[in-house]
């Protein structure tokens, strides 16, 4: 059946675009308990919705445990028929203990949500908890569908992205009458996140090191070229200009428009992070966009339940 190979592709970009909106949250949360402020309890009903939805997107993420062979399959080849990077990685990536470190990183990441705010330790440990396991989540089923290609600062910038596109969606749903500092803390965001962004690709240049270059010519040949400058409209350089404005940053009317696009270039970011990886294939954006609209139903449906409680 050559349609499952594709079909687990997609959805792996997919969920891992659909988790990172409620990873991004809980960090938000954790930070908060950590550093105080208006806008944090002014945003906290809107954050704990977005967590709410982390076993969503856990359990979403289930089908890719049966599909290890269809997502890496030089997991099965003889490691004499691989480049040598690729064939150093086989005693780590065995598809065994990829299950057992993905659930074990699934249990961290729940447990993390159910004690971070009993305390500001708790919080600084959930904050830990939730590097570690996106560094094995990542090196698992992100990195390791460029099998010759390794960065150590790569789960930072996908965290960065993470808690960048939960700012925004964030932004996007507040309500009109907050008066939290919204505005330079999406900048902030967005300005961490084009930080990284950046150092991964400088030190790859600086480096002259072929297997990251090879990562990148693939992200930026054909259509996925005019992908990335679309993303990098969206996410980034729009925004950025947006948001130097003061009657931007300081308008929640004027801000959400804003903060519509970076959700929308988060989307773009992570699907031209990961498909290049796999052939082209029509499957892999139609799954996005459903486990999207899963997201965006399942977050309507508990904000209007959290919404009938206070009526």
């Amino acid at each position: 059946m050559s349609w499952l190979a594709p079909l687990a592709q997609a959805w792996l970009v997919a969920v891992a675009t659909g988790i990172g909106l409620p990873l991004g949250a809980l960090s938000l949360l954790m930070i908060h308990k950590l550093t105080g402020g208006l806008w944090g309890e002014e945003a906290r009903p809107v954050l704990r919705r977005i967590v709410g939805l982390l076993p969503v997107m856990l359990l979403l993420g289930l089908p890719l445990i049966v599909a290890i062979d269809l997502l890496l399959p030089f997991l099965t080849q003889a490691p004499d028929t691989l480049p040598s990077r690729a064939a150093a990685k086989l005693g780590y990536l065995q598809p065994a203990w990829i299950v057992v470190r993905t659930i074990v990183v699934a249990g961290a990441w729940m447990a993390a949500l159910q004690l971070y705010d009993r305390s500001r330790v708790w919080s600084i440990l959930g904050l830990i908890v939730y590097m570690l396991g996106l560094t094995a989540f990542t090196t698992d089923w992100m990195q390791a569908l460029d099998p010759t290609y390794y960065s150590t600062i790569y789960p930072v910038e996908v965290a960065g992205a993470q808690i960048l596109g939960a700012m925004a969606l964030t932004v996007a749903l507040v309500p009109v009458d907050a008066k939290g500092d919204f505005g330079k803390l999406l900048l902030a965001a967005l300005i961490s996140w084009a930080y990284f962004a950046a150092m991964q690709w400088v030190i790859s240049w600086m480096g002259n090191l072929p297997d990251e270059a090879a990562w990148y010519l693939k992200r930026s040949a054909g259509w996925w070229g005019a992908l990335l400058m679309i993303m990098l409209m969206l996410i980034g350089i729009v925004p950025f200009f947006a948001l130097l404005r003061r009657d931007v940053r300081q308008n929640l009317d004027r801000l959400r428009p804003v903060a519509s696009l970076v959700v929308a270039g988060y989307v773009l970011e992570h699907v031209w992070r990961l498909a290049p990886a796999f052939a082209p294939d029509p499957l892999i954006l139609p799954a996005v966009v459903a486990v999207g609209a899963v997201f965006y139903w399942a977050l309507i449906g508990r904000t209007r339940r959290l919404e009938a409680r206070h009526v």
